[in-house]
């Protein structure tokens, strides 16, 4: 499988990384957060199978300051995939960035310029 660090590595000389066998460890706290304040969480939670910035609803009670004790919880599921219509025609789409619309001068030669080349005149 191709890897741009692998590739950037193997040109400068550089060594890689050892991959991690386990993203978490024992010692790991789940840490519930919203826009008000954080709370480390224990209980019915298991912080191996979390990732960082998940929805979730959390039942359970605060144990004191800075202890909420979880008794359940659940996560956002995604709604029903909306099938996409068949297009009949093909249709192209150009996205272009770097021709530096701010500045005043450039843009009509670097328009020119992309224009040219989707042209075939370059």
């Amino acid at each position: 499988m191709p890897s741009i660090l692998r590739e950037i590595a193997k040109e400068n000389q550089l060594a890689l990384l050892p991959v991690p066998q386990d993203f978490n460890q024992s010692s790991d706290e789940t840490i519930l957060e919203d826009s008000i304040q954080r709370i480390k969480s224990s209980g019915k939670i298991n912080p191996a199978e979390l990732v960082t910035g998940i929805v979730s609803a959390v039942l359970g009670y605060s144990e004191g300051p800075g202890k909420f004790i979880v008794d359940g919880i659940i996560f956002h599921q995604c709604g029903v995939e909306k099938l996409l219509k068949v297009i009949d025609n093909s249709y192209l789409i150009i996205f272009i960035s770097g021709i530096d619309m701010a500045n005043i001068d450039a843009p009509i030669l670097f328009l020119d310029l992309f224009q040219q080349w989707i042209y075939g005149n370059l």
